[in-house]
């Protein structure tokens, strides 16, 4: 029978994690390790990665998509970034799929490589797809690993500077859940822009784990109904993606506020339809993709994990404003 990353594990004596490390030039492996690893490799006979044979002879790859377990698939976020890469790799007879996830919310492995979303605290599907061997991407970012990420957490400083430069002082922050990688970035860089102004963020002020536009929608209504003091001190509202914003807006607009009179309101991503009118912060969706297919690739061919973080540019049109009341 053909040896398997298993074997190589198994005689090795260290785990399967630790092979792929091996296999993929990753630095954080002891010395003496590597050497008995790539011994046993030789041993074996050990041909990994299959998919970087397939690639340098110009073969079809399966690429996978995998969203995290709690997230929405047909985001508009999600969306564009399938279609960016779906984009991307037509010219190099790529197949791309909508990975599924198993029972344990950890994707199937019948793929050559996989694009993760939806990076979030402790996420386990980066071990787990290290153990079995599978060339991967983080959309988000982890020390060591191969990462692509918007720079999330200037995101959130660009919004603050903004809104306090507009004399707005006390302003709510609207969020998914709040251990997504990239909320707890633009969250970090948000509150840390306030404090460097003399303004606070205080529990009281986020409203999270919001998951679509009718969510937004109907806790913000409650928020309003039920917080009455915490609105007369609001003059300005972060939503943390211009879904969320949307649904943030309609429900001021239902219970008599004004948008930008009363209320300016900052959403983030700049997706299309969604963001007219509204002041956001762009990221480059194809750009993201486009350079997550690139070190994917590189993966595969057992090059060393890539990592690379893309600008973000605020985008001020007519939902926010410079804050004119006395609150």
């Amino acid at each position: 029978m053909k040896p398997t990353i298993h074997d190589v594990a198994r005689l090795s004596g260290v785990s399967t994690g630790t092979v792929s490390r091996v296999l993929n030039n990753k630095p954080s492996v002891n010395p003496v390790t590597r050497e008995r690893v790539k011994s046993v490799v030789r041993q074996l006979g050990y041909v990994p990665e299959s998919a970087a044979r397939d690639l340098s002879t110009g073969n079809r790859l399966t690429i996978g998509i995998h969203l995290a377990e709690g997230t929405h698939r047909l985001t508009p976020f999600s969306l564009l970034f399938f279609q960016a890469v779906m984009r991307k790799t037509l010219g190099i007879e790529s197949r791309v799929v909508d990975l599924p996830s198993k029972s344990d919310g950890l994707p199937v492995t019948n793929v050559d490589g996989v694009i993760l979303l939806g990076a979030h605290k402790g996420d386990p599907r980066i071990e787990y797809l290290e153990s079995q061997g599978i060339p991967y991407v983080l959309v988000g970012h982890d020390i060591g690993r191969c990462w692509v990420a918007p720079d999330d957490y200037d995101g959130g400083r660009q919004v603050a500077k903004y809104l306090t430069d507009c004399g707005h002082k006390h302003i709510l922050f609207v969020s998914f859940r709040l251990d997504f990688q990239n909320i707890m970035d633009r969250l970090r860089g948000f509150s840390d822009m306030l404090e460097s102004v003399g303004c606070t963020l205080s529990d009281s002020q986020i409203i999270s784990e919001v998951d679509t536009p009718l969510d937004a929608y109907r806790k913000f209504s409650t928020f309003i109904r039920e917080h009455p003091e915490e609105m007369d001190r609001t003059t300005a509202v972060f939503a943390c993606s211009d879904e969320i914003a949307v649904g943030v807006k309609a429900a001021l607009y239902d219970n008599g506020y004004s948008v930008p009179r009363d209320i300016s309101l900052v959403g983030f991503d700049d997706m299309p339809e969604l963001s007219d009118g509204l002041t956001t912060v762009h990221q480059d969706i194809p750009a993201t993709a486009s350079i997550a297919i690139e070190l994917l690739h590189d993966q595969i061919l057992g090059k060393g994990p890539g990592t690379r973080i893309l600008p973000v540019q605020l985008v001020v049109r007519r939902s926010t404003g410079i804050n004119l009341s006395s609150k």
